[in-house]
């Protein structure tokens, strides 16, 4: 029991749950979208691009950049996988913001 402990490289399989994780997350969103958009009779693209749709992408996809850069082969790669990351990881509070936080609907100013 103590040898097979010793074999696995816990470091390798720690940095692999976040991609992992992400394309899970990923993949249920597209399955999710799908059936809505059947249930509903819409086409794809006008159910996947709704902000609560692009939120789960974007973190999903976040989640995958981030593993990427946990994993790399060369010495550029973190960089480059940082970058995507920090960008999905913006587009994800873009999202959010969207969908969460958007004011009031219709135009309510008032003048003064």
């Amino acid at each position: 029991m103590t040898e097979a402990y010793k074999l696995i490289d816990w470091g390798w399989l720690l940095r692999q749950i976040p991609w992992v994780l992400g394309l899970s997350i990923v993949l249920a969103g597209l399955s999710w979208g799908h059936w809505e958009a059947m249930m509903s009779r819409q086409r794809h693209r006008d159910v996947l691009g709704r902000p609560g749709y692009r939120l789960v992408f974007s973190l999903g996809l976040a989640l995958v950049s981030l593993g990427l850069a946990l994993n790399p082969t060369r010495w550029w790669e973190p960089y480059l996988w940082g970058v995507f990351t920090l960008y999905f990881i913006v587009e994800m509070v873009l999202s959010a913001r969207a969908r969460y936080w958007s004011g009031p609907k219709g135009d309510e100013t008032h003048a003064s």
